[in-house]
């Protein structure tokens, strides 16, 4: 059954948020406790920025935990770092205040999301289709002209 699409790219910001003042970088972390969520995204991410920045995994310890245990690991000290997307990166960063440290980088994960339809509901539904399109093309626009607004509303999600 043909299909039509409607792709868009996003870069998905898998933060790594130090919570010492002693890394600063991405060398900073060889030798650190580094928690993220097994099997997935951000896993693979992690494993991604590690390459990139010539770290093996060896060179540190990783700890599998649930995105929802992150934030409380960091701020409690039990991990270093964790790796891992909004809104738990947030939870994190708001929690640490200034001892909130960033570092990514942007070219190595990026994350596309499809729009699918089968030729026939195009046929038979073109208004809905349109207003789908039209949704999330302003859905993209507010997303980025209000940054801390959309991690908001999404945060409440």
């Amino acid at each position: 059954m043909p299909l039509r699409e409607r792709s868009v790219r996003y870069w998905i910001p898998n933060n790594l948020i130090p919570h010492t003042l002693e890394i600063h970088s991405a060398i900073d972390l060889k030798a650190k406790k580094i928690a993220t969520q097994q099997n997935s995204g951000v896993h693979f991410f992690l494993s991604l920025f590690l390459t990139y920045n010539q770290i093996l995994e060896y060179d540190v310890e990783i700890i599998f935990l649930k995105a929802m245990q992150l934030s409380n690991a960091l701020i409690n000290g039990e991990i270093d770092v964790f790796s891992m997307r909004n809104p738990y990166a947030q939870e994190a960063k708001s929690a640490l205040g200034a001892n909130a440290i960033e570092i990514f980088e942007p070219d190595i994960y990026n994350m596309v999301f499809n729009l699918s339809a089968k030729d026939k509901f195009l046929e038979y539904n073109p208004k809905i289709v349109v207003d789908i399109i039209r949704a999330t093309i302003q859905a993209e626009e507010f997303i980025k002209e209000n940054k801390g607004k959309a991690i908001q509303i999404i945060a409440r999600v």
